[in-house]
């Protein structure tokens, strides 16, 4: 007879010199060198899950135990198992898998559940000796406790035994085929929901009009076709179709077919009204009242609408965006019963349309046609009508209406047709056609640019479809908030600074973030925190079609990326510039086209993409001098990059030995809106070489002139005696007017303020504090109070202000009782935002967290759900706040939207209870 306990005894006792071994009484399986990989408890948990199939050997459950735990346990297994000669097969197969297993984040393989459905994935499919009943009982041992039991089979052989001989590694070999198909997102999914995949959708043929409909609700998000669904989806309540002169007005119920006694009430055989109410009721309740029971009515035979687009010269533009809208909105309001058939005039054919996808919109909008009217197409179209066809549908433009040819061949076909014309306007005009003439059924009138304009709208913050799922959890939630809701200080700086006329001053910070300043009264919203460099080289002050661009990176290295700013969506996009990893002199621009100087190179880039378009080499003794100017110094002449078509650039002169009023030239620069570039003489005069005009200016500087400066949109230059370093002499000239005067201060500290006036008034910089050290609950008062470069400060609440504030203490104020009652948490560096430049550091309790940002925010994070998350700006004068459960309060010059609540709101809900969740 079997002895299933005897076997079950055998099954959990270590192999003599294995990795592994029982401690504390069976209570616990240790390494045999030190370090626990799993407890009793735990290996009872997995096994009843894995007995149903059969249970995998002992030692490769505990192997992947030890995976799960602690990837230390991995390499010391790997020196005692895998380094093994006899076992050298292993090490591809199962080591690899193994580590990989380890690099799990921890909530996916540290919970005991985790770790029996990654047990479950990697051992089912096997076949193995232990049976489902000796599973069972090997389990009973486990959860009963196995004290020495397990022992009396085991024989320590001692540290020096050979493994080699005790051990078997094809007991490992279950390993292989779980560990090569597991995947850490088939976890996450089976944790969640119990399924290895998300069932799919169901293979269901969908109306046509409920297939539009689909397709506009994918498009709102689409970069190419998201203003053409808006403009469709607006359209939907003004092209209602009139219905068929044959459509009946009323659902035919049919006849009598039988009696019954069962029916709703309206149906009571009259006899039945003739009883007396008791009667009545009582024949209902019973069931003995009679009732009429209609017949199945007939089906309704499906109709079908069809229609023609029309793709010729005169609704290339707007007008063909326009027709495409109006279809897809008659085709979206379609009956779920009419059948849709589309087609476009193509010559004397047609070419079916599918509106139902956006392959078949993009190639519908991508076909073009020479034709000035759709008419040819007519013969070709008419014979595509099945006989029971609605009323067809011709879209067009209002000047194919207006051609005579058109009109003639439309009385020639002879058929009733609704036509919808467009115009480049915004008119839509409905019309119904017969031979009797046309009728104007509906006219329409929109503003095409502003509903086909992508514009910037401010969803509410606490949205979760705002969160970037690809940051992880621990962070603070306001840092995968987009927008970002708090507006932020920053120091000028005019080698990062610079305005886009309508969209204000924009400005990069040293930690890499990309801020927009509309007004001296308010902060910078961030558009970006992952720039790749703070360093920026170039950038373009004017708007291209709602965009502007920069370019930031490492000169050093020929790393340089290019910033598109999408002004209209108040995004950055950042791609790489196609260029050799070699020094960059200067990066400048002409018509379109992006110029890198690289030593004796110039890489000429498509400004939109960065993509290089071609190389030019630069003659020997030609000199770099400024922008995209170059000069040759021995025979004083000047060139300037220019694109001369789209594909072909070249150095195109400027200024040549034999000018007439020419003096000797110390530098040239170029001037927005002043055609040609402007040289600037050894008496610090302008030469206009477009209309060869020498202007003086009026200075005062002694002696030899030199050029110390000149503002990046050339309306201003510094003068200065030459060789002078110090910069504290100079004269300050205005290119537009001439005219010249000294800083009122010496000018290494105004120089920002006499070259860009403007954008220094817009940027404005506030102190926030950033610096803390520690945190602790203050002993005396209850506040939250923080260690900031020997002082203290707390958090508090002013009621007669009716603001948040810190208020500064005497360090003999809260040292001594916090240091008998309370803890001091420092502030450790920790892992912040992928790819952000500003730091984090976290002082963590029990009861939740603080986190510092170096760009003055303080994240207070509960342990308790149920509290939102705070983020205060370290202002001193007044703390703003805002929750990420939508809740803001604070200066308006912090704030991207209105503060919702007052501040004792949020101090009371949310500042005080995550105080005392932390005592």
């Amino acid at each position: 007879m079997r002895d299933l306990r005897r076997e079950a005894i055998a099954y959990l006792t270590p192999p003599m010199g294995g990795f592994w071994t029982w401690d504390e009484g069976g209570a616990v399986a240790v390494m045999r060198g030190g370090g626990t990989i799993a407890f009793t408890a735990e290996l009872a948990v997995v096994l009843r899950r894995l007995a149903p199939q059969g249970v995998p050997p002992l030692n490769a459950v505990l192997l992947l135990f030890a995976a799960l735990r602690d990837s230390g346990l991995i390499e010391q297994v790997s020196v005692e198992v895998f380094d093994d000669e006899s076992s050298q097969g292993l090490d591809a197969q199962i080591r690899a898998g193994l580590e990989r297993m380890s690099r799990i984040d921890a909530p996916l393989r540290s919970p005991l559940r985790a770790k029996a459905v990654i047990a479950e994935m990697i051992f089912e499919g096997g076949e193995y000796d232990v049976d489902p009943e000796l599973a069972g009982v090997a389990v009973e041992l486990l959860e009963a406790g196995l004290g020495d039991s397990v022992r009396d089979g085991y024989v320590d052989v001692g540290e020096n035994a050979s493994v080699a001989h005790w051990f078997h590694p094809e007991q490992l070999a279950c390993l292989a085929p779980g560990l090569k198909r597991f995947d850490a997102g088939e976890l996450a999914l089976r944790l969640q929901t119990g399924l290895d995949a998300l069932p799919g959708a169901a293979d269901v043929d969908l109306p046509a009009a409920d297939r539009v409909r689909a397709l506009l609700v994918e498009l709102q998000d689409d970069d190419e076709l998201a203003a053409l669904a808006g403009l469709a989806r607006n359209l939907m309540a003004a092209v209602a179709l009139p219905r068929p002169i044959g459509e009946a007005d009323e659902m035919p119920l049919g006849g009598v077919s039988d009696i019954s006694n069962r029916g709703p009430l309206d149906r009571l055989l009259l006899s039945e009204l003739a009883h007396d109410d008791l009667t009545l009721a009582v024949r209902v309740a019973v069931g003995e009242a009679l009732y009429l029971r209609r017949e199945t009515p007939p089906r309704t035979p499906p109709r079908r609408r069809t229609m023609l687009l029309d793709v010729g010269l005169r609704t290339w533009g707007v007008p063909r965006v326009f027709a495409a809208a109006v279809a897809l909105a008659v085709a979206a309001t379609a009956d779920r019963h009419v059948e849709l058939a589309v087609y476009r005039a193509r010559g004397d054919a047609v070419d079916p349309v599918d509106l139902t996808t956006r392959a078949g919109l993009l190639e519908h909008l991508a076909a073009l046609a020479v034709e000035l009217h759709p008419g040819e197409a007519f013969t070709a179209y008419l014979a595509q009508l099945p006989p029971d066809a609605s009323e067809p549908l011709l879209v067009t433009t209002d000047e194919v209406l207006d051609d005579a040819e058109f009109h003639t061949r439309l009385r020639e076909a002879s058929t009733p047709m609704l036509i919808a014309a467009v115009s480049r306007q915004g008119d839509l005009n409905l019309y119904e056609d017969s031979p009797r003439g046309r009728k104007l059924l509906r006219q329409v009138q929109l503003d095409l640019d502003a509903l086909s304009r992508r514009s910037p709208t401010r969803p509410k913050l606490a949205s979760v479809s705002l969160l970037d799922e690809s940051q992880s959890r621990e962070l603070p939630a306001i840092l995968s908030v987009s927008p970002f809701p708090l507006l932020l200080p920053q120091q000028f700086d005019r080698n990062r600074t610079w305005s886009v006329e309508g969209h204000g001053v924009f400005a990069v910070s040293k930690d890499r973030r990309l801020l927009q300043f509309l007004h001296s009264a308010h902060g910078g919203r961030q558009w970006s925190d992952v720039l790749p460099s703070a360093n920026v080289h170039w950038f373009e002050g004017i708007e291209y079609d709602g965009r502007s661009y920069a370019v930031v990176g490492a000169k050093q290295s020929g790393r340089l990326h290019l910033l598109d700013l999408l002004l209209d969506d108040k995004s950055c996009e950042i791609s790489r510039l196609e260029i050799d990893s070699q020094p960059v002199k200067c990066v400048c621009s002409h018509l379109g086209a992006l110029f890198v100087v690289q030593g004796r190179r110039v890489e000429v880039l498509e400004m939109a993409t960065g993509r290089r378009l071609q190389t030019i080499e630069v003659s020997r003794g030609v000199k770099h001098l400024r922008g995209r100017l170059f000069v040759n110094l021995r025979r004083r002449n000047y060139f300037a990059l220019s694109l001369d078509n789209a594909t072909t650039t070249g150095f195109e002169p400027v200024l040549g030995a034999r000018s007439v009023h020419c003096p000797k030239l110390l530098t040239m620069f170029e001037r927005r809106g002043i055609d040609g570039p402007i040289g600037v003489t050894t008496r610090g005069d302008l030469y206009f070489t477009a209309t060869d005009e020498l202007r003086q200016t009026q200075h005062d500087v002694a002696g030899p002139v030199g050029v110390l400066g000149v503002s990046h949109d050339g309306r201003r230059l510094a003068l200065g005696p030459a060789g002078e370093k110090r910069r504290r002499t100079a004269t300050i000239v205005d290119v537009d007017t001439g005219e010249s005067r000294r800083p009122s201060s010496p000018y290494d500290s105004s120089v920002d303020l006499v070259f860009e006036p403007e954008l220094h008034r817009t940027v404005s910089h506030r102190s926030l504090r950033h610096r803390l050290s520690s945190a602790f609950i203050d002993g005396v008062d209850g506040l939250l109070t923080f260690r900031a470069r020997g002082h203290l400060v707390s958090l508090a609440y002013d009621s007669q202000k009716q603001t948040i504030y810190f208020t500064e203490k005497h360090p003999w104020q809260a040292v001594q009782p916090v240091a008998e009652t309370h803890r001091e948490f420092l502030f450790l560096d920790c892992p912040g935002k992928r790819g952000a430049g500003y730091l984090l550091r976290v002082a963590q309790w029990n009861g939740g967290k603080a986190v510092i940002d170096s760009r003055g925010l303080l994240h207070l994070i509960s342990s308790d759900p149920r509290l939102p998350q705070a983020t205060l700006v370290l202002n001193d004068a007044q703390v703003s706040v805002w929750c990420n459960d939508g809740r803001s309060c604070g200066e308006d010059y912090f704030l991207l939207e209105a503060a919702t609540s007052n501040p004792r709101e949020i101090y009371q809900t949310v500042l005080e209870p995550f105080v005392e969740g932390l005592r």
